[in-house]
Parts: structure tokens; sequence; C-alpha cells
């Protein structure tokens, strides 16, 4: 495997741990092509650290520079715009990269039909101490390959655990900037458009491999991985209804229906994989419909005939087979039983 790694880092006065994080980048067994560095107008030692850095770096080092800031999103953009390489890695400025990082995730490469590699992180304190658990854990992922058609969320992935194919970033993310309303909520940030954008050009490789330190700190940009996905998991059931599943249906119905109007006849290159993409997005929305009527307050017939047909849909099989895997079939089964009040109350008794 030889292939042309880009790096994308944005960096904002981060020069407290930027060091580190460099470090671990010139370290890699899989030397990347080159470092491209958007500043978005440091006002600490920020530009001095990558740029002595650059001097002795074991690759191209490319420093742009922003009079005005543009923000985490058009920063990330101005990196993105500015590499050359066939694959993009992009990162956090403050996290620690495993040495093996970009060699366990270009070999995957190898398939032509595979757009993006995804790996676990370890999530560590500001002092690089381990908080107890991974982001995600094994258990909430599908491991290996989900293959096309997919959607964002069969997936899990933050921005610093994906590898991707540069050809996603640079042929489709116009689809973002023509203001079409289904999908601005995706166009909010890059973890979920590359997953999406990938899915809906090949598949999508997890790894099981925690390849990054992912540091948690009171100055991080987001708020991912502060708290376990244990913890999460549960609160997110707690606050389930029955207008969750119906928003995603009427979500996803309005993707289909926006690649089909105003997307599908601009790309007629790949009109026959988009149409497959549609079919898909359609199906899975009548199965989150389904969903909606399990969890509403619906008879118990209403219920279990609804789950009995969401079975026949093959609406369980695992997520990288296009379903929403075994979990679901379990919670349903619960649900559509017990009704989701009572789920609920079982559920918050178990976690105290």
């Amino acid at each position: 495997m030889d292939k042309k790694i880009s790096v994308a880092l944005a960096t904002y006065n981060g020069a407290k741990y930027l060091g580190e994080l460099l470090d671990s980048i010139a370290k890699q067994s899989y030397l990347p092509y080159e470092l491209v560095v958007s500043d978005d107008n440091s006002t600490d030692e920020t530009l001095n650290i990558i740029e002595t850095f650059s001097r002795n770096a074991p690759f191209k080092v490319r420093i742009i520079r922003n009079t005005n800031q543009l923000g985490i999103i058009d920063n990330f953009a101005k990196a993105f715009e500015n590499t050359s390489g066939e694959l993009i890695a992009y990162c956090d400025q403050d996290d620690i990269w495993a040495a093996d990082k970009l060699e366990k995730c270009v070999k995957h490469f190898d398939s032509s039909d595979v757009k993006l590699v995804m790996h676990r992180s370890e999530v560590v304190n500001g002092k690089l101490e381990a908080l107890g658990y991974h982001i995600p854990e094994v258990h909430e992922i599908e491991i290996g390959k989900t293959i096309f058609p997919s959607s964002a969320e069969m997936t899990y992935g933050l921005g610093h655990q994906m590898l991707f194919d540069a050809k996603i970033y640079h042929d489709f993310a116009w689809i973002f900037r023509q203001g079409f309303l289904p999908l601005q909520h995706i166009a909010e940030n890059y973890d979920t458009q590359f997953r999406f954008l990938a899915g809906f050009n090949g598949s999508i490789v997890s790894l099981d491999d925690a390849l990054v330190k992912f540091r948690r700190h009171e100055s991080a940009t987001s708020d991912a991985g502060l708290v376990d996905s244990k913890t999460a998991t549960t609160s997110g059931f707690l606050g389930k209804s029955p207008r969750i599943y119906i928003d995603q249906a009427k979500e996803l119905f309005d993707i289909a229906q926006t690649f089909k109007n105003n997307i599908v006849g601009k790309m007629s290159e790949h009109s026959d994989r988009l149409n497959q993409y549609i079919q898909f997005t359609e199906q899975r929305s009548a199965m989150y419909r389904l969903r909606g009527d399990v969890y509403d307050d619906n008879p118990i017939w209403t219920r279990l005939s609804r789950y009995i047909s969401l079975i026949f849909k093959g609406a369980y099989r695992k997520k990288s087979n296009k379903g929403f895997g075994h979990k679901a079939f379990l919670v349903d089964l619960f649900v559509s039983v017990c009704g989701l009040h009572l789920a609920q109350k079982v559920i918050a008794l178990k976690s105290r």
C-alpha cells in the first residue's frame, strides 16, 4: 500500500498541548506525505511551535495563516482545500496519536470500495491519565466493513478517528454548500459529513483499535467523550420518545427527496449509485416510522404488530448489513411488550 496521506490540522491558541501532537505525528510508522495547518489567527505561541517543528519534520509542512478568524468549521475547510494527498486524516490540536495509527488505517484502502476507515480512542484528561473508558466502546459499533449504501447514523466516528478518501471531500462537499435544508444538520460538523459522504460513495471500515489518546480538558472545543458510553446510553434511552423516531423518519425521507430532486441530475455519472442510496434511505425512513409506533402510546397488539413488521423487513440485521443491530432487537421487543413508560422506569431503577 503506497498512498499519499495529508494530515489536516486546524489550530487556534493550542500551544499548551500542540507540541505533543506534532511529535506523535512525526513518529508515525507510516509517515504522512504532508501536514497542512490552518491557523485561525492564534495569539499564543501556536505558530512559533509549528514553524519550529516544520524545520525538521520528516514530511512537508504547509502553514496557512488566517488574518480573520473563520471558526472551527471553516478553518478545517481551509486545511482540507489545501491538501494534495489521496487520503486525508484530520486531527485535534491536543491529542496524542499512537505510532501505528496511520499504518493500521491505510492498509484497508487496498480495497477500492473503501472510502473511510475509523478507529476507537482512549479518553484521557489533560495530564494524559486514563479516565477508564474508550469511545466508542466495542459493543457499541459493528467492527469491520459497513457496505454501501449506508447512512451516517449506522456508524460512529469523530474526526480525529478518521482516515478518508480525499475525493469524497473534493468531489462531493459542494452538496453541503447549496443550502439544502434537509442536509443542514449534516453540514454542522465534518464528522457527520464524512460518514455521510463515505456511506453513499462506498464502504466504511470500523477498527477495534484505540489509536488516539483523546484528551478532555477545560478548554476543549467540544464536549465529545466527556461521559462514558454506559451512562450516555442509559440517559439516552430514558429520554427516548416516539417523536425521536418520527423525526428521524422525516429527516431521512427529506434527504432522499433532496437527492432525487436536486442532486441526481447534476451527477448523472453517479446516477445508479445515487438511486441505490435513495432507495435505501427511503426504506430506512419507513422502518423508523414503524419504530415510532413501537415507542408510541399504542395498544400492545399495535406495538407488537409493528415490531413483527420490522423483523420481516430485516430491520434488526447487523448495522454493517443495513440494520439497527441486535441491541435494538432486544430493546424494541422490551418496549413493544411493556410500553415505553414502564421500560423507562425499569431502566431508571437498574441505573441507580
